[in-house]
């Protein structure tokens, strides 16, 4: 049997490049904590402290990342993609005409459904052209995940629920610098 001789000096070395990393990760989640709803927030700080071991702000991230996406798309946050990305999948046309007859057909009112249904179709484009700019930070597992999940039955198919898939990649974005989110609008 051989045995690893281990460099202490290598170790340490290790440890702290990790240190600075978790420090840095913890400086960039800082700005979004008052994004994080109070009865989430236990949540992620138990994701911070996962199996009682040393803090872990990639798991914090990952429980902020969603709301940081949510407050980009709607609009509590201004969020830039810092670059120019191309799409490496293409963006779902969602048929916005029969979701939005669909969610006003028990309306018995003609004039009240006409205007539900103007509304509706209004902030499905509003929400469409916000999704399409983050449109390149999905992944296509991310968007096969989506697709799944939401766009099987066509009651769901709206661009709201394509923007909760969303939520997270974009506010990855947020946090690694790929996009420039502010509560300034």
């Amino acid at each position: 049997m051989v045995s690893q001789v281990v460099d202490p000096n290598q170790k340490n070395a290790d440890y702290e490049a990790c240190f600075e990393e978790e420090q840095a990760l913890r400086e960039r989640l800082r700005p979004f904590w008052a994004l994080v709803p109070d009865e989430m927030a236990k949540q992620c700080i138990s994701a911070l402290f996962y199996k009682n071991r040393l803090p872990n702000f990639v798991n914090l991230n990952k429980c902020m990342s969603a709301f940081i996406g949510q407050a980009c798309i709607d609009n509590r946050l201004s969020c830039v993609l810092n670059e120019q990305l191309e799409a490496k999948i293409i963006f779902p046309e969602l048929d916005i005409s029969a979701y939005c007859t669909l969610l006003v057909s028990k309306m018995l009112v003609e004039d009240e459904k006409k205007v539900e249904y103007d509304k509706c179709v209004a902030e499905e484009i509003a929400i469409q052209s916000k999704l399409r700019i983050f449109w390149p930070l999905m992944s296509q597992a991310r968007a096969d995940e989506c697709a799944a999940r939401y766009f099987a039955n066509p009651n769901v198919t709206n661009n709201w629920n394509l923007g909760r898939c969303m939520e997270s990649p974009i506010g990855l974005a947020c946090v690694d610098g790929t996009a420039s989110c502010s509560a300034e609008n």
